[in-house]
Order: structure tokens, then sequence, then C-alpha cells
């Protein structure tokens, strides 16, 4: 169950996402983005897709935070679960950071040493380890057929060599 404080944190950060987002499509992208003349695909076409989509979930992130919250209005589980999470140290909730930072810096030096197949992977899984998934299968055989599938996309598909 989530608290209360988290509940109103996850309101504001999509509330900035979605402006952010908003911002993006309104403003960045038509000013900052050249328009193709002869290509088929528009250099704008990712950005606003990934903007639109980032505004999307955001969107979507607000409404279900509101949702929850609303829920959330009996003064004794308010209570009760900020209790619960107080108990929370502030170096647990600064543990889990630098540890992905020490993560993403690993799969750059693996990415740049040994090449995307063997640093995605490895990086893959770990991150997957440390925000809570135990599932060997999940870890041994998603991370790599992700890696491998992503590989296949820019290689081929997208004519874009990660090696």
């Amino acid at each position: 169950m989530e608290s209360y404080r988290s509940l109103k944190q996850d309101i504001i950060a999509s509330l900035a996402i979605l402006l952010l987002s908003i911002f993006t499509i309104g403003y960045l992208i038509p000013n900052h983005v050249a328009e193709a003349s002869v290509t088929a695909l528009s250099p704008r076409f990712f950005p606003l897709v990934g903007a639109v989509s980032i505004g999307l979930f955001a969107l979507c992130l607000c409404l279900t935070s509101t949702f929850s919250l609303k829920r959330l209005t009996n003064e004794n589980q308010i209570e009760a679960t900020t209790r619960q999470n107080a108990k929370l140290s502030a170096f647990a909730e600064f543990k889990r950071p630098l540890i992905v930072f020490a993560i993403l810096c690993a799969f750059v030096f693996a990415f740049e040493s040994f090449g995307y197949l063997v640093g995605a992977p490895v990086a893959l899984s770990t991150l997957m380890f440390a925000f809570g998934q135990r599932r060997p299968l999940v870890l041994f055989v998603h991370s790599p057929l992700i890696a491998g599938l992503l590989f296949l996309a820019f290689e081929y598909g997208l004519g874009l060599p990660l090696s």
C-alpha cells in the first residue's frame, strides 16, 4: 500500500513531466528540430512520439495516483502507512540511485570494452535484480532475449550499428 506522501510526490512529479512534454511538443520540437524535405520519415517523428508517450504515461500516473489518494482518506490508514514508511532510513533511500549509477557506469565500460551483446544483458539482469526481480528465468532468459531483440532492431531494422 502506498503512503500519502508518496502519492502526493507522484502527482507532483507527473504534473511536472506532463508540462515538460507539452512544452516539448509545442515549442522545442517545432522550433529546434529541422523538418525533412526528402525522406519519408521526418526527423520530428521520433521526438514527437517520445514526447507524446511520456505525456500520456505521466497523465496515467497522475490519474491513478489521484484515485489512490482519494481511496486513502481514512486517517488510520494514513498514519499507519506514514509510520511504516518512516522506518526507512535516509541511507536506504539514497542507496538505490547509487547502485543504479554504478551499474550504468559498468555497462558503459562493458559496452566500450566488449560490445553491446555482452554488456547489455549483464546490465539489464543486474538492474532487474537491484529492483527486486528474483526469478532466475526472468533474469537469465529474458535479459539476453530483450538485449538481442534490441540489437536486431537497431542493427538490421534501423541500420544503426551497435558493434
